[in-house]
Parts: structure tokens; sequence; C-alpha cells
């Protein structure tokens, strides 16, 4: 069969249509409705109309290139090439427009989505005038361009109102520092007796111990977008808003603007207005190349059958064109040391406010206490059954551990440049997270309230050496009316929130978006989720008890030789292969360790089955197998310390069997994964 072959100019119009179905408008549409996309990475509205542009007019004409240039070598491949794009895009829309219809079954979108694109293709080939009905579509992409622009939320950043910066021109000679971490709940840091655990925690106990420690803070918001506005304005989140300067002008940086040098690290915010602030997180240096590719990925999470969306990369405003994990764990301390940096002191100059939402510890979850970095990137599903939201506990609890060491060495800089007496410094996090199996851990719900409200809040005071415990309920917005106290300046705006530091009856009512309990309630609720994590993955020190979660935990440390060993399982554990360049010869500098221990045992081992996972004969970590009879997965955390550098590392894995006095290990074939 000969196809049609079109002329130049109705392949140019077709693949406009085609690109415009299949690119444009699933992206455009996304995108549009996620201003938080630009507003996060600081995109100006040139990037954004830019951006929108190159969407639109670069994959049709990369396309039609490339038609061209086969059929100037062969008109009949040229044809099957042109008709078989206008297929695969019209299979893309038809995805992506039944799964906006409501279709969910993976097999039904994709088995819909050849069909479509089989029949488009086949029917452009065959019949002209369905070319001619698909050239007649061609403005599809302008369309789908000015809704972007001038009628989707996109359009407050492309279309951008007055920017004009009125500054409250109050006078403090006071530096200050403050410090927004993300996702750390209080339940994370505090010991059996509801004190800041020292084991695990140093850094924070430290400063606990040289500055007003509001015990019963808590957030307002779930969302970092909400949250860390709320902290900076003392206003309670409009839902809705951008957390951009121009629905937030009232701030703490145009608080103390007109007398303070400004040094700000901004990451999920655009709070700072640029008359006053140096961009210093590299946002500028983006633009549309880094949007594009960024979205890129989205276009790809789009139109994906949802059985598939899971496995493609997320976009962050920290990563740059979806850079891989250790490369966007890598950014996240270099904007650290690069903070660290910039701090001084100069008595009798202008005094500075410092500013970093250091995004840590939320994910991904990489980080050791000790420094070390995972060599397996990613992290356990969000919405995994217990023994994935186990590990993800697990994990969240050693980056924060790495959090806290970086806490330290902010301390220990500002002692070093004079700040650490003669600045004022806020701790503060924008909200918690909650690990329940089955459910995102940002989802805020009465089982999860406690987790997600009840954050960290400290304020040293100049000059403060000893600490004290609030236990009066204060919330997120009460931190800017707090600091304003502390620097005896005036808020020139109306709060929601008071000062933290004037003795009056504290909230009655703790409040996360549309999710409220009484006080004592919550307060109540935490406890009982302090009582689950200790007894779950303990307390006091980054042992067994952590990674040996539960009745098991004592096991972990033990060498083989102490089990009683059975006769080997059958079947075989297969491990991942990215352990392979790492697990044979650890380099004695490298940061990286190959931890978790990931694998899959097909044979003997049930989903359910408790697995021992060794090391060099020592037992490091207890986990439960999950996945499918016949095909069970395993992933073991285990600490940096287990391994030898610049040696062989043995991996050994063990069904674990027996009784609690008398527990046995079954051997499991085991083999790095090729």
């Amino acid at each position: 069969m000969i196809p049609v072959q079109p002329s130049v100019r109705r392949v140019g119009a077709q693949l406009l249509a085609a690109t415009g179905l299949g690119v444009a408008l699933p992206l455009l549409s996304a995108l549009g409705d996620d201003p938080a996309f630009f507003a996060a990475r600081g995109s100006p509205a040139l990037d954004i109309w830019l951006f929108g542009l190159a969407v639109v007019l670069v994959p049709p004409l990369v396309l039609i290139a490339l038609v061209l240039l086969v059929r100037a070598a062969n008109a009949e491949a040229g044809a099957w090439l042109h008709a078989g794009l206008v297929g695969a895009l019209a299979g893309l829309f038809a995805l992506w427009g039944l799964e906006r219809l409501g279709v969910e079954s993976t097999v039904a979108l994709v088995v819909l989505g050849v069909f479509a694109a089989a029949g488009a293709g086949l029917a452009v080939a065959r019949a002209r005038f369905v070319g001619t009905v698909l050239a007649f579509l061609a403005p599809i992409p302008l369309v789908a361009l000015g809704l972007f622009l001038a009628v989707s939320p996109v359009s407050e950043l492309a279309l951008p109102a007055d920017t004009d910066v009125e500054i409250a021109g109050v006078r403090s000679a006071t530096p200050v520092v403050v410090v927004v971490f993300s996702e750390l709940p209080t339940v994370s840091l505090l010991d059996p007796a509801g004190e800041l655990d020292e084991g695990r925690f140093p850094a924070f106990a430290s400063l606990a111990r040289s500055s007003t420690w509001f015990r019963n803070a808590t957030t307002v918001s779930a969302s970092g977008d909400e949250a860390v506005p709320a902290l900076l304005t003392g206003k309670r989140p409009e839902p809705g808003r951008l957390p951009i300067f121009q629905n937030h002008r009232e701030n703490l940086f145009t608080l103390l603007g007109a007398d303070y040098r400004l040094n700000v690290q901004e990451t999920q915010t655009r709070l700072c207005p640029p008359e006053l602030c140096e961009r210093r997180d590299g946002s500028e240096g983006m633009g549309v190349r880094s949007l594009l590719g960024d979205a890129g990925a989205t276009w790809g999470r789009v139109v994906a059958p949802p059985g598939l969306e899971s496995r493609l990369p997320e976009p962050d405003p920290e990563r740059s064109s979806f850079a891989d994990t250790g490369v966007f764990d890598a950014e996240r301390e270099r904007r650290f040391r690069d903070f660290l940096r910039s701090l001084r002191y100069e008595p009798g100059e202008e005094p500075t406010l410092d500013v970093i939402h250091l995004r840590l510890p939320q994910g991904p979850w990489t980080r050791f206490p000790n420094g070390s970095q995972s060599a397996v990137p990613g992290e356990p599903p969000a919405r995994g059954g217990e023994a994935e939201a186990l590990q993800a506990w697990q994990r969240h609890l050693l980056q924060a551990g790495y959090a806290d060491r970086l806490l330290g060495q902010l301390v220990e800089r500002m002692r070093e440049v004079g700040l650490w007496e003669n600045a004022l410094l806020a701790v503060v996090v924008d909200h918690g997270i909650a690990f329940r199996p089955g459910a995102a851990g940002g989802t805020v719900t009465q089982d999860t309230l406690a987790e997600i409200a009840f954050v960290p809040f400290f304020l040293k005071l100049p000059g403060q050496s000893t600490g004290r415990v609030e236990d009066r309920h204060v919330t997120s917005v009460d931190v800017l009316p707090t600091i304003a106290a502390a620097l005896a300046v005036p808020v020139p705006w109306e709060t929601d929130g008071a000062s933290g530091l004037v003795r009056r009856r504290g909230a009655e009512e703790v409040r996360v978006g549309g999710v409220t309990a009484p006080f004592g309630e919550a307060l109540g609720a935490r406890q009982a989720a302090l009582a689950a994590r200790v007894d779950r993955l303990g307390s006091g020190a980054w042992d067994g008890e952590l990674y040996g979660p539960g009745p098991s935990r004592r096991l972990v440390g033990l060498t083989v030789g102490e089990f009683g060993v059975s006769e080997a399982v059958e079947g075989e554990a297969v491990l991942s292969a990215r352990l392979a360049g790492l697990l044979p010869s650890l380099p004695e500098r490298s940061a990286l360790v190959p931890s978790p221990i990931a694998g899959t045992v097909a044979g003997g081992v049930r989903p359910g089955d408790a697995i021992a996972v060794a090391v060099n004969d020592v037992v490091h970590a207890i986990v439960t197998a999950t996945g499918e009879p016949g095909a069970a997965r395993f992933s073991a955390l285990v600490p940096p310390g287990a391994f030898l550098r610049d040696a062989d590392n043995e991996v050994r894995v063990f069904l674990l069997g027996g009784s609690a006095g008398e527990p046995t290990l079954a051997e499991i074939e085991t083999r790095l994964g090729g």
C-alpha cells in the first residue's frame, strides 16, 4: 500500500496539530494548573513566555524537519514516518484524554492508546480527507498557549501585577539568623520521656540548652507552599495563593529590609523581592533550558497511565533538569555550605538577616547521620505497605540525624564569626510528616494530625546561655511576631499570630488545613505516636534498635555463628545490580555506602517472612519480605560502619525462624544482580 503523500504545507499543519494534541495541550494544561512549578524556581515572566513558545513550536519544527529529510531520501518512507508520528501523538492524546475522563485501568489505557495510535496513523496514511481535517486543527497549540498564558493560574506569573516594594523601615542593630527545616515532626526528635533525644540529635539538644524551646509549637499547613509564608508573614494561609512576593508583600524581608543586609536562600518560595535580595540559590541560572528539561519529565507523567506514572521522575524546584538523587542531595549540601561561608558579623556595620530554607530531612532520604550517602537512589513508596512505611520512617530518622549534624555545623560557624553571642537565632520547621501504611506521608487526617502538626521551634536571644522550655501552644503564625518582639520592633501590619515571648494563653485548638483537634487531645496523640516510634525504632543511639525494628532488635549485631543455622532454603536471593560496584570493594574515601541492601527472593520465601541480612558475618538488619508469593522482595537498611573499606564485603541473606529464645537462620543462596 502506498501512503498518501501530503504537500509540505500539509505536513507542517498536520504535525503542528498532532504535537498540539499530544504534547502542548497536555503539558500546558498540567503546568497551567501548577504555577508553583514556575514560582518555586523564581521564573520571571519572560522565561514563562519563552517556555510556552518553545513547547508549542520546538516539537513540531523538529518533527517536520525529520520528515522532510527522510522524504528527500525516500518519498514513501517519509510518508510512512509522517503517518507514524501523527499516530503516536494521537495515541498519547488518547491516553491523556481517557485518563481525564476517568479511565483508571493501566491495561485498558494502554490498549486503547495503541488502537488510537494505529487507527490515526493508518487513517492519515490512507485517507486524504483525514489529513485535511487534521490540518484544520493546526491552531490548537496556539489556543493552548493562549489559555496557558492568559487564563490559567500561571497567568498570575506570566502577566504579573505591580511589584513595587514597600519596606517597613523599622530600626534594629541585632543580626538575625533564621533556619527553616522541612518535614521534621517534633516526635522524631524526642526520647521516651518527651525530652530531646541527645543520643540521636545532639545539636538540637545542645541548642535547647541555650535557647527557648517552644515544645508544643504547631504548623498551620502541611504544604511548604503555605507553611513557609505563614512563618515569614505571621498570617494564616489563603488557599491557592502562590508563595511569591506579589502575594505576600508584608513579610520578614520587607519588615527588616530597610536596616539590614539580606542574605537569603529560598528554595520552595520566592517571598524576598529582588530589590532586596540578591539570589544566592542559583535559580536565575536555571532559565528556559532547565524548565524545558523538567517539563519533559512532567509531560511523561501527565500522559503515562497510572501504573507507569510512579516509575517516572517527579519535578522538584531544587533539582536541575531532574538530576538524579545523588546530584539533588549534593545540591542541598552545596547550598548549605555556601550559606555557612556567607555568615559574618562586623560590629558597628549594617546588621545582617541571614535566612535559609534547608529542605531537610525532607526526602529523598539518602543520608545517614555521619554524612554518608546511600548509593541506592529513590525511597520507599509513599503509599506502600507496612514494611515500606517502616523503612521510610527509618530513612527519615537517619536523614534527620544528618540535619542535626548540619545544625551543629551552623552553630559552630556562628561561634567562629561572632554571631552566636550577638545574633537572634530562630530554628523552625515548615511541617511534619507521618508514616502510615497505604497513606502518603503528608496527608493530614485525624490519625496523622499530631505528627504533621507538632514541629520544633527554637529561639535563641542575643547573649542567651540558659535554656528555657515553653509549653504554651504557639503556632507557625506566631514566629514572625516572636522575632519582632525579641528585636523590639513593631510589626506594621495585622497578623494572625502573636509573640510567644508574651505571657498569654496558648491556642486551644490545633488546626492544620481543614483538620482540627483540641490542643490536649492532640498532645495525647503525639505521645501515642512517640510511644509507637520508640517501640518500633528505639531511641538514644543509632544502633540495632533502629536497624532491627520491633521484637527482633536484640538480634541485630550478633554474629551468624551465634544463631542456630539450619539447612539452606530452596531458592535464590538476587541483590540489586546497583550494589555491584561497591560491595566487592568500597573505596576508602567514598561517601557512598551500598545501603539499603535490596533484592528479590525466588523460591521458599513468602511475603511476611522475616529476612535477616548479614554483612561480613554480622547480622545488621532484619526486615519483612514483601511482594508476591514466589517473587518476594526485601530492602534492608545497614549502617555505614558495617562495610569494610577497600576490601570484599560479603552479604548473606537468611530466612529467620525458630523461637524468640532460640532464633535460627536458614541461608538463602545469594548473588549480585547483573
